[in-house]
């Protein structure tokens, strides 16, 4: 018989309970799975109470409990309410009825929510009169009647509403998409119009697009450059290291720029160019390196227009400087050429070199205050004499200081007569006190001046000129540089102007 009813029950969706205590129910058969589900029953105790968590069920007991004291035998129903489920809600009945002396309150699975809501209240309403001969009255079926209408066009202008909200939203992502199209065609039209090369990169470094001016300026084309690592595409061996420490910086601290080095084009030809780095950042992640390369040859042609026109204005100054004293005639290039050479053997980069040649060349330009009896007096030079030729050190200072020069030359002229050990001039210096310019060119003028012939000494033999250096060697000259110029002279390459003489 309880097997019957179960299946009866099950068909109908239909929960019926027994009343064991104030608001302690226990069910008349197994309960459904939807039933536990939604209720929180134990599966195993099958225990139903109606507390504070379930509101609807709490507010019906007030007249459940009411109807339950009068002792009718029809059976009083709430409306229809609905529950959270698994995967949506569903829509729920409760009855309230005394049956034999015993207190029975109905759960009825009306239907899910995501189905038409139309088709919810009328399958409510068919399933709830199968029962209205037995458990209703004309008043409650009217009244009834009356709810279902009343949710129906409450159901209805909230599905109403629902698609005005969607008719919108469809508006808006139409007009959203329209300007993204626009906004995406204007950037394409300044990355392709910008008079630079521009490449962009993904975090791997990898090409993913490039403009029109960066196939015209290193002679890859776009087809050719993508998927190609920028550092295997443009950049040359010698600038792997600088390349890649570009890269970490971009990645690490924002835009980077580099203002004057060179790429290599398709053809292997070098282009100088400057550049500028920038992460690409979407979200808060990083997507890639934007960069942009202008070509500078024009800047670099013009840049060494001006510093071959300068060097030739320094020379042409020296020129006319010695020309008050023929015994140190080229003696200032001599020296210029002869550091050059030295920061060439030290590795010293382009600006070094080229500052070192131009100190070289206006070390002694404060001999042009001296007066020309000293200069080329024949004979030792009387005391007060040599202090006044000293004194070209301090003059050449007060001559090149406050010039807009990217070297200190005015430095390289007071001091390349000091020495390591204190005992040079005009001011003493010592050790670290001394410029390594300083260091370079006083080592330099040593040996030129030893192997040139003077008003008042003859020219020095090469064997006195090197044992000169090795005396001082770390004492009062700088031990690296008198190395390299004891390791050129034994080369030949600084021919002394005494024909060499032992």
């Amino acid at each position: 018989m309880l097997s019957h009813l179960q299946q009866l029950l099950s068909a109908l969706d239909t929960v019926i309970l027994t009343r064991t205590g104030p608001r302690e129910f226990k069910p008349v058969v197994a309960l459904p799975h939807w039933f536990t589900t939604v209720f929180g029953v134990n599966d195993q105790s099958q225990h139903l109470v109606v507390d504070d968590s379930l509101p609807f069920l709490g507010n019906f007991m007030v007249d459940a409990e009411a109807h339950w004291s009068r002792g009718e035998g029809r059976v009083l129903w709430s409306g229809p309410w609905t529950e959270a489920a698994e995967g949506g809600e569903i829509v729920l009945e409760a009855g309230a009825a005394t049956v034999a002396g015993a207190d029975m309150l109905v759960v009825k699975l009306l239907g899910e929510t995501s189905t038409e809501v139309q088709g919810i209240l009328q399958t409510a309403r068919e399933q709830s009169l199968r029962f209205e001969d037995l458990f209703r009255t004309e008043e409650e079926r009217e009244k009834y009647r009356r709810y279902l209408e009343r949710e129906v066009q409450k159901r209805t202008g909230e599905l109403e509403h629902t698609v005005t909200q969607l008719r919108q939203t469809v508006d808006a992502l139409n007009a959203a998409k329209d300007e993204t199209a626009r906004q995406r065609e204007y950037f394409k039209s300044l990355f392709n119009g910008t008079p630079e090369a521009v490449v962009l990169l993904d975090r791997e470094g990898l090409v993913v697009d490039c403009n029109q001016t960066f196939v015209t300026l290193f002679g890859f084309s776009i087809e050719t450059a993508k998927g190609r690592h920028i550092d295997d595409l443009i950049v040359p061996p010698q600038k792997k290291a600088e390349a890649r420490a570009m890269t970490e910086a971009v990645g690490g601290s924002g835009m980077v720029a580099l203002g004057d080095t060179v790429r290599r084009r398709a053809d292997g030809g070098l282009v100088p160019v400057s550049i500028i780095g920038a992460p690409v950042v979407y979200g808060g992640a990083g997507l890639g390196v934007l960069a942009s390369y202008r070509d500078i040859s024009e800047q670099k042609s013009a840049q060494q227009r001006l510093e071959d026109a300068f060097i030739d204005l320094v020379e042409t100054v020296a020129r006319a400087m010695e020309s008050s004293d023929p015994y140190t005639a080229g003696h200032q290039r001599s020296v210029a050429r002869m550091a050059h050479r030295v920061g060439e053997v030290l590795g010293k980069d382009d600006a070094w070199l080229e500052g070192i040649y131009v100190g070289g060349l206006l070390h002694d330009i404060g001999k042009i205050s001296i007066p020309a009896s000293i200069l080329v007096k024949p004979g030792a030079l009387r005391e007060e004499e040599w202090l006044v030729l000293q004194s070209h050190t301090i003059r050449g200072y007060e001559i090149l200081t406050g010039t807009s020069l990217p070297w200190r030359v005015d430095l390289m002229a007071r001091n390349h007569h000091e020495r390591l050990d204190g005992s040079g001039y005009p001011d003493g210096l010592k050790g670290e006190e001394v410029s390594f310019e300083a260091r370079v060119l006083s080592v330099c003028d040593v040996v030129e001046a030893m192997s040139s012939h003077r008003p008042y000494r003859p020219a020095r033999s090469l064997a006195e000129v090197e044992k000169e250096l090795k005396t001082g060697r770390g004492v009062r000259y700088d031990a690296e540089v008198v190395d390299v110029v004891l390791g050129l002279m034994a080369s030949g390459e600084f021919p002394l102007a005494n024909g060499d003489k032992r």
